[in-house]
């Protein structure tokens, strides 16, 4: 039995609602609902996009590269690449010379999923 179905059509685009970024990225959250699993979204970064480097204390994040190219500390990935980051783990900058589509997936403990689980490197190594 499938408990919920998220049609991709029917949730709309929105920007980043993460600070620091530049350029046009927009997502479609999927799925918000840890008790249904990892929280999912789908990011769109235009080319030249850049997302800073950032970390999530509490959730571990796995992007899926759709389409495009990605690029995350100066390393390229394409079509198929997964990368995994540890909860505390700081990662990027993510940028993308022709655009990318990402899915990303979201986990954390039970009781700790927090929607602002989202911290600038800089930020982060100061507190």
């Amino acid at each position: 039995m499938i408990d919920r179905v998220f049609k991709t059509a029917d949730v709309e685009s929105v920007d980043l609602p993460f600070p620091g970024y530049t350029g046009d990225i927009k997502i479609r959250p999927m799925n918000g609902d840890y008790a249904l699993g990892p929280s999912m979204i789908l990011l769109r970064m235009e080319p030249g996009a850049v997302i800073p480097a950032h970390l999530h204390k509490k959730a571990a994040e796995v992007l899926c590269i759709l389409d495009g190219d990605f690029i995350n500390e100066n390393k390229s990935y394409g079509s198929g690449d997964f990368l995994h980051s540890k909860p505390g783990t700081i990662h990027g900058p993510h940028t993308t010379k022709r655009g990318c589509s990402l899915l990303v997936l979201y986990t954390a403990n039970a009781g700790e999923a927090d929607p602002n689980d989202f911290f600038l490197a800089d930020a982060a190594k100061r507190s």
